[in-house]
């Protein structure tokens, strides 16, 4: 079966602020733990698709059961 988590990607305007680079922060509202960032957009998309296997791989290692996804909604705003 295949499933598709729905992330969260916001602009990390502290860390801007504080690094003076571009930087986003990803969430995952469904899995416990999945959380990273990256220096910019395509960075932080890679990463989080990194995070999420990890994440999920720790779910299967301590056999707890695994969330299934919410529904996916693009928010643009």
């Amino acid at each position: 079966m295949r499933y598709a988590y729905p992330c969260s990607i916001v602009r990390d305007e502290e860390e801007e602020r504080a690094s003076g680079r571009e930087a986003y922060t990803v969430t995952f509202p469904d899995v416990y733990g999945a959380n990273t960032g990256g220096w910019s957009w395509d960075e932080a998309v890679e990463i989080a698709k990194d995070c999420l296997g990890v994440a999920l791989g720790r779910y299967v290692k301590v056999r707890e059961d695994i969330s299934a996804p919410s529904p996916l909604i693009a928010d643009f705003r």
